[in-house]
Protein backbone atom coordinates (compact mmCIF):
# COMPACT_ATOMS: atom_id res chain seq x y z
CA UNK A 1 0.00 0.00 0.00
CA UNK A 2 1.48 3.42 -0.59
CA UNK A 3 3.32 4.79 2.33
CA UNK A 4 1.55 8.46 1.97
CA UNK A 5 -1.51 9.10 3.92
CA UNK A 6 -3.82 11.34 2.84
CA UNK A 7 -4.60 14.45 5.31
CA UNK A 8 -8.76 14.37 5.24
CA UNK A 9 -9.22 18.36 4.59
CA UNK A 10 -12.37 19.47 6.87
CA UNK A 11 -14.25 22.63 5.30
CA UNK A 12 -15.19 25.16 7.76
CA UNK A 13 -18.07 24.71 9.38
CA UNK A 14 -19.94 27.71 7.62
CA UNK A 15 -18.98 25.50 4.22
CA UNK A 16 -20.22 22.19 5.29
CA UNK A 17 -23.17 21.23 3.18
CA UNK A 18 -25.95 22.37 5.73
CA UNK A 19 -29.45 21.20 6.58
CA UNK A 20 -31.84 23.51 4.53
CA UNK A 21 -28.83 23.06 1.35
CA UNK A 22 -28.68 26.50 0.64
CA UNK A 23 -24.73 26.64 0.30
CA UNK A 24 -25.03 23.64 -1.96
CA UNK A 25 -23.31 24.90 -4.77
CA UNK A 26 -20.33 26.12 -3.04
CA UNK A 27 -20.10 23.06 -1.11
CA UNK A 28 -20.07 21.49 -4.05
CA UNK A 29 -17.08 23.20 -5.66
CA UNK A 30 -15.01 22.91 -2.54
CA UNK A 31 -15.35 19.11 -2.32
CA UNK A 32 -14.87 18.35 -5.87
CA UNK A 33 -11.53 20.75 -6.02
CA UNK A 34 -10.18 19.23 -2.36
CA UNK A 35 -10.53 15.96 -3.85
CA UNK A 36 -8.70 16.72 -7.12
CA UNK A 37 -6.00 18.11 -5.18
CA UNK A 38 -5.70 14.80 -3.11
CA UNK A 39 -6.22 12.30 -6.21
CA UNK A 40 -9.21 11.15 -5.22
CA UNK A 41 -11.35 12.68 -7.89
CA UNK A 42 -11.73 9.85 -9.96
CA UNK A 43 -13.24 8.01 -6.72
CA UNK A 44 -16.09 10.50 -6.79
CA UNK A 45 -17.01 10.15 -10.52
CA UNK A 46 -15.84 6.48 -11.05
CA UNK A 47 -13.49 6.98 -13.70
CA UNK A 48 -11.05 4.69 -10.87
CA UNK A 49 -11.97 1.45 -11.48
CA UNK A 50 -11.53 -1.27 -8.98
CA UNK A 51 -8.72 -3.54 -9.29
CA UNK A 52 -9.91 -7.29 -9.84
CA UNK A 53 -9.29 -10.01 -6.84
CA UNK A 54 -5.63 -11.53 -7.31
CA UNK A 55 -4.58 -14.40 -5.30
CA UNK A 56 -0.92 -12.83 -6.00
CA UNK A 57 1.65 -14.25 -2.89
CA UNK A 58 3.18 -10.77 -2.44
CA UNK A 59 1.77 -7.15 -2.86
CA UNK A 60 2.42 -5.01 -5.52
CA UNK A 61 4.50 -1.85 -5.43
CA UNK A 62 3.15 0.81 -4.02
CA UNK A 63 1.59 2.95 -6.26
CA UNK A 64 1.74 7.36 -6.03
CA UNK A 65 -1.40 8.69 -4.52
CA UNK A 66 -2.59 10.03 -7.71
CA UNK A 67 -2.24 6.85 -9.49
CA UNK A 68 -5.48 5.89 -11.92
CA UNK A 69 -4.27 2.29 -11.47
CA UNK A 70 -3.71 1.77 -7.87
CA UNK A 71 -3.46 -1.76 -5.85
CA UNK A 72 -6.56 -3.22 -4.46
CA UNK A 73 -5.28 -2.00 -0.63
CA UNK A 74 -4.71 1.11 -1.87
CA UNK A 75 -8.42 1.78 -3.73
CA UNK A 76 -9.94 0.21 -0.97
CA UNK A 77 -8.03 3.23 1.53
CA UNK A 78 -8.56 5.72 -0.73
CA UNK A 79 -12.14 4.82 -1.92
CA UNK A 80 -13.20 5.51 1.96
CA UNK A 81 -10.94 8.70 2.62
CA UNK A 82 -12.81 9.83 -0.68
CA UNK A 83 -16.31 8.39 1.00
CA UNK A 84 -15.20 10.26 4.05
CA UNK A 85 -14.39 13.56 2.32
CA UNK A 86 -17.85 13.91 1.43
CA UNK A 87 -19.96 12.30 4.79
CA UNK A 88 -17.87 14.67 7.11
CA UNK A 89 -18.34 17.78 5.65
CA UNK A 90 -22.12 17.50 5.56
CA UNK A 91 -23.54 18.70 8.86
CA UNK A 92 -26.52 15.86 9.12
CA UNK A 93 -25.85 13.47 6.62
CA UNK A 94 -27.93 11.12 7.92
CA UNK A 95 -31.03 13.92 7.78
CA UNK A 96 -29.88 14.32 4.20
CA UNK A 97 -30.11 10.92 2.81
CA UNK A 98 -26.48 11.15 2.06
CA UNK A 99 -25.56 6.98 1.26
CA UNK A 100 -23.03 6.44 4.01
CA UNK A 101 -21.37 3.43 2.79
CA UNK A 102 -20.88 1.60 -0.70
CA UNK A 103 -18.48 3.56 -2.99
CA UNK A 104 -17.53 7.47 -2.70
CA UNK A 105 -19.40 7.65 -6.20
CA UNK A 106 -22.57 6.39 -4.45
CA UNK A 107 -22.04 9.05 -1.77
CA UNK A 108 -21.64 12.06 -3.67
CA UNK A 109 -24.49 10.57 -6.51
CA UNK A 110 -26.86 10.50 -3.38
CA UNK A 111 -25.50 14.41 -1.82
CA UNK A 112 -26.11 15.92 -5.32
CA UNK A 113 -29.43 14.26 -5.81
CA UNK A 114 -31.05 15.10 -2.30
CA UNK A 115 -29.87 18.82 -3.37
CA UNK A 116 -30.88 18.77 -6.50
CA UNK A 117 -34.77 18.03 -5.38
CA UNK A 118 -37.08 20.47 -6.75
CA UNK A 119 -40.58 20.42 -5.24
CA UNK A 120 -43.87 22.72 -6.83
CA UNK A 121 -44.14 23.80 -3.03
CA UNK A 122 -40.50 24.79 -2.58
CA UNK A 123 -40.64 26.30 -6.16
CA UNK A 124 -43.81 28.29 -4.66
CA UNK A 125 -42.24 29.15 -1.98
CA UNK A 126 -39.01 30.29 -3.25
CA UNK A 127 -41.46 32.51 -5.68
CA UNK A 128 -42.92 33.72 -2.83
CA UNK A 129 -40.06 35.51 -0.99
CA UNK A 130 -38.45 36.48 -4.66
CA UNK A 131 -42.25 38.86 -4.83
CA UNK A 132 -41.72 39.96 -1.08
CA UNK A 133 -38.08 41.81 -1.90
CA UNK A 134 -38.63 45.39 -2.34
CA UNK A 135 -35.98 47.68 -3.24
CA UNK A 136 -35.01 50.59 -1.26
CA UNK A 137 -34.09 54.13 -2.60
CA UNK A 138 -35.22 52.71 -6.34
CA UNK A 139 -34.58 56.42 -7.59
CA UNK A 140 -31.53 57.53 -8.66
CA UNK A 141 -30.53 60.41 -8.61
CA UNK A 142 -27.93 61.93 -11.57
CA UNK A 143 -25.54 62.98 -8.97
CA UNK A 144 -25.14 58.85 -8.07
CA UNK A 145 -23.86 58.65 -11.52
CA UNK A 146 -20.92 60.75 -10.78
Amino acid sequence: MSSQMINLPTLLATDKLQPDKANYPTFKVLIEAHAESKGLGGYLNASIAEPALTTAPTAPDPTPVYSTNPSRDEYNYRMGVARSLVITNIVDPIGLGAKCDGTAKECWDSVQAACAKKSNAALSLAESKLQLIKCKDAILTRASYQ
